[in-house]
């Protein structure tokens, strides 16, 4: 027997529901569509359920405060989840260092580029400039490729632009 072609309720193109699941298959096999269906149902359940998450907040601090010791005794009897979490720590840690280290790095690789710019002759007429235009569109290339890494505050930093109005 074969399946009766649907309409998906995201993109509105037919498909073919999948034969265990056709009765309650709302989405072709489009991963956005999948995805923009699972955010719809999360946005109307967060809107019959507002409460939800202070009552859950309530039953934790509730919890933790009958239970003011649990992870200092989980971590006293599980060494080996402690080596765990440590090790997990310690690999957060460096790849937050190593973000730093490379932001910085792009910084000085863009106030370097912008220094060889200032350098770039200005007012000269075609004939009398013996810069090459090639290295002119060279400098805008890397810089917007540096600054393209950064954040947006980064990059007004980095561009010595003022923060704020």
């Amino acid at each position: 027997m074969r399946n009766k072609e649907k309409q998906c309720r995201v993109c509105g193109n037919l498909f073919i529901p999948h034969p265990q699941t056709s009765k309650i298959q709302k989405t072709c096999f489009q991963e956005n569509c999948r995805k923009a269906w699972q955010r719809r149902k999360y946005l109307r359940w967060i809107k019959q359920n507002q409460d939800y998450s202070k009552k859950r907040r309530s039953k934790i601090n509730a919890w933790a405060r009958a239970y003011p010791n649990y992870w200092q005794d989980y971590r006293q009897n599980n060494p080996d989840y402690v080596l765990r979490d440590n090790k997990r720590r310690a690999r957060a840690l460096r790849r937050s260092r190593r973000s730093a280290k490379q932001t910085a790095w792009q910084r000085a690789t863009v106030e370097k580029l912008r220094a060889v710019q200032a350098l770039l002759p200005s007012g000269c007429s075609a004939k009398q400039t013996a810069w090459d235009p090639r290295v002119d569109s060279l400098l805008d290339f890397l810089l917007s490729r540096e600054t393209a890494l950064l954040s947006a505050k980064q990059t007004v930093l980095a561009l010595g632009m003022p923060l704020g109005p």
